[in-house]
């Protein structure tokens, strides 16, 4: 089995990117980081990285066991210590693909505006939201591949190729 772990900040296309990417393979699935861990009260701390690191695992290893070949997932991890604690609980011969997307910060300002998909999209709140998934300058990988995409002049087909070139 594959797994594709897209993530970034907000803005950067991983949501619409990992949809294409869906489309673009038999016998895939796609698993959305906000239903992993839709709580009240919603915060991010321990308690709901624990939980969307957890909840995701239990997903992949349904979907191993229902056979499917390819398991997309978008926007579970936005440090290493996630990183590490994703990696942790695969195994070594997981076929494992870590994608960074990263758009400047006007690119993202204008997509979430445009989107206006709930109130992180509120321009009020997009510094608080940076901070709390800020862009990263790289990670280490315990195994696997890592893939960084700048996505300011891409349309979200144009990434998901460059990503499914990667794991032919």
């Amino acid at each position: 089995m594959k797994i594709i772990s897209i993530n970034g900040q907000g803005g950067t296309g991983k949501t619409t990117t990992a949809k294409v990417l869906l489309g673009r393979f038999e016998n895939s699935a796609y698993i959305s980081g906000d239903a992993l861990v839709a709580v009240n009260p919603f915060g991010v701390n321990e308690k709901t990285d624990r939980l969307v690191i957890k909840n995701s695992i239990s997903l992949v290893k349904n979907f191993e066991q229902e056979n499917y070949g390819i398991v997309i997932i978008c926007g579970i991890i936005r440090n290493q210590a996630q990183l590490d604690s994703f990696v942790n609980n695969l195994n070594e011969k997981t076929d494992f693909l870590f994608v960074w997307l990263r758009a400047s910060k006007e690119v993202r300002h204008k997509r979430r505006v445009e989107r206006a998909r709930d109130g992180a999209d509120n321009p009020a709140e997009f510094d608080f939201i940076d901070k709390i998934i800020p862009d990263q300058d790289s990670f280490s990988m315990k195994f696997g591949q890592f893939l960084e995409i700048n996505t300011d002049d891409k349309t979200p087909e144009e990434v998901a190729e460059i990503i499914k070139k990667e794991i032919q």
